[in-house]
């Protein structure tokens, strides 16, 4: 027999977001959700995202070096955050965690040094184009902004590193947000960062909060729906 979602007396199964009966809610309702963000902060520290001021430079396992965020950001991409920083530590120890050591390295060098993650040639690649986006004269952030790294990995970046008011739109934050009841692309995220008023801690709180709640509740397939912070409000289940 298939797992499945169970009903409840009196209730309907619970849709996968999106399905028969699914009402989307408008992006204003983000505010609801932060304050429940808000009240499940304190976990996010169990998970190393460490919650901090809008202006300080604090990434995920504590990372507060602009261009180290930036590293990690491009090698976490389709990989647990567990073997990014594996990797990143492979990175200093071969001496190559500089934005003029990368720039030096060949790419076959940085291929070997991150072979711990998938896609390590485009991520050698990426990892070239930042180390030169943080070494050339001119705005970082404007180099930054249309670098070919991927737009999660550049809006994460811009965000974290840069403190630049941008709400990154990662897979796990859609797939959360639309379960949640909220449809997000690329013009419902600008309206986010509307709605959060372009505060930089709410919107690194909404990122660390969404992508911690993906992993360990939100899952693609089988939704661990009882223990997540967002249960009594979530529209897949009500």
């Amino acid at each position: 027999m298939k797992d499945g979602p169970v009903a409840q007396p009196g209730r309907a199964p619970p849709s996968h977001g999106g399905g028969p009966g699914f009402k989307s809610r408008p992006v204003h309702l983000i505010s609801q959700l932060m304050e429940s963000l808000e009240a499940f902060k304190e976990q996010l520290r169990e998970h190393k995202w460490l919650p901090s001021p809008g202006e300080s430079l604090s990434w995920w396992a504590g990372f507060a070096d602009p261009f180290h965020i930036a590293v990690t950001a491009v090698l976490v991409r389709m990989n647990r955050w567990e073997q990014a920083e594996k990797v990143f530590e492979e990175l200093s120890r071969r001496g190559l965690s500089s934005p003029e050591a990368i720039a030096r390295a060949s790419q076959e060098e940085l291929e070997e040094a991150i072979r711990g993650v998938i896609f390590r040639r485009a991520k050698a690649r990426h990892l070239k184009v930042l180390a030169n986006a943080f070494l050339s004269p001119g705005s970082i952030e404007e180099k930054i902004r249309v670098a070919p790294i991927g737009s999660e990995t550049r809006e994460a970046i811009l965000l974290f590193a840069l403190n630049q008011p941008l709400f990154p739109l990662s897979r796990q934050a859609k797939r959360v947000l639309s379960r949640y009841g909220i449809r997000v692309g690329r013009r419902e995220a600008r309206e986010i960062e509307e709605a959060l008023g372009r505060d930089l801690y709410k919107l690194k709180l909404l990122h660390a909060s969404l992508t911690v709640i993906a992993r360990l509740y939100c899952k693609p397939k089988r939704p661990m729906c009882g223990g997540c912070p967002l249960s009594q409000s979530c529209a897949r289940l009500l």
